[in-house]
């Protein structure tokens, strides 16, 4: 009953197939070993990743290179992985689970932490804004009271409140239609004539500027009228063009330029301020936002561009922007046809 690999392989086949095991072997066999050390192995087999059994006598007196024999197998890793595929998958599902909810955390950390600041630059500029026209209108009628003033002196007084009053009215009607824009907004289209409405608005906007304002208009469409609501149009071309003022130098610089498609009438409002870093530029329509700036030295609040935004939505329109920092800006509106 020597040994025989024939014999005793599909013995050993049979007793792994009981343990539910299938996975490749081979024999080795030598000349001397250990029956009771189970992990001193050759040096032949002490390969990483083998699994070697221990040695049993072969009783091959006529063979004296084949006294021991062992089972090695090459590579059970495999077997292994098998075996645990569904704790290994079950793990890897957990870990991307646990990695995602971190991911949302972080996220909406990061989330709470803009808006924590968007909010507290919000609410000091807002202040500001407020308490400027109050205190103004407070020192006027102070010196109302006051007997010794005369005639010129109180029309002055009523002048300078009366001005506060409507910079204090604009203001708290500006921040009212914060909650006005989050609504559908109802049109009311009208034909208008964009040229016409343009310098309107320019001029407008000259009378406030307090510095030279260069504006150029080019329409070689043919299209001279366009569908939308008169008030809406007019607010969203006065805030595109009122921040080109804004963030100028001290000259202003305004070129308009008019193409179309099918579907669509484009004006490209350009100037030459300062610009918008590429960081900001996917944030400038969000509500409150304003590029992160070491001092602010124009005043906003940061609702200008949503509400064009918002507009341009109700018009089933679109509005994009490209800036370069320190070159300019260009706003495109697309009116609809």
């Amino acid at each position: 009953y020597s040994f025989d690999t024939a014999r005793l392989r599909p013995v050993l086949l049979q007793h792994l197939a009981q343990q539910n095991i299938h996975t490749a072997f081979h024999f080795y066999a030598a000349e001397t070993d250990s029956l009771s050390h189970y992990i001193q192995k050759p040096a032949t087999v002490l390969k990483a990743g083998t699994v070697t059994t221990k040695a049993l006598p072969t009783y091959k007196w006529w063979a004296p290179k084949e006294q021991y024999v062992r089972a090695v197998f090459d590579n059970p890793v495999g077997y292994v992985f098998v075996q645990m595929k569904w704790v290994l998958a079950g793990s890897v599902l957990l870990v991307i689970l646990v990695a995602l909810i971190i991911w949302l955390l972080l996220k909406a950390l990061f989330y709470e932490k803009k808006l924590a600041v968007i909010k507290n630059d919000f609410v000091n500029n807002i202040t500001h804004e407020l308490k400027t026209p109050v205190a103004t209108i407070a020192a006027a009628i102070e010196a109302l009271q006051d007997d010794d003033s005369n005639k010129e002196q109180r029309h002055r007084y009523l002048e300078h409140a009366a001005n506060e009053t409507k910079r204090l009215t604009g203001l708290i009607d500006h921040i009212l239609n914060i909650s006005v824009y989050d609504n559908t907004l109802t049109l009311h289209r009208e034909n208008i004539a964009v040229a016409e409405s343009l310098q309107a608005i320019i001029e407008r906007l000259q009378l406030a500027a307090g510095k030279p304002l260069h504006y150029r208009f080019k329409n070689d469409t043919g299209v001279s009228v366009i569908s939308a609501d008169p008030e809406l149009f007019n607010q969203a071309l006065t805030n595109v063009l009122d921040n080109a003022v804004k963030y100028s130098g001290e000259t202003v610089n305004i070129t308009i330029n008019c193409n179309t498609d099918d579907k669509y009438f484009y004006m490209h409002c350009s100037d030459t301020g300062e610009g918008i870093g590429a960081d900001a530029l996917p944030y400038v329509f969000d509500k409150f936002y304003r590029e992160p700036k070491p001092h602010h030295a124009v005043k906003g609040y940061g609702l200008g561009l949503n509400f064009v935004w918002q507009i341009m939505k109700a018009h089933q329109g679109k509005i994009e922007i490209k800036s370069t920092k320190g070159k300019g800006t260009t706003v495109i509106l697309s009116w609809p046809l």
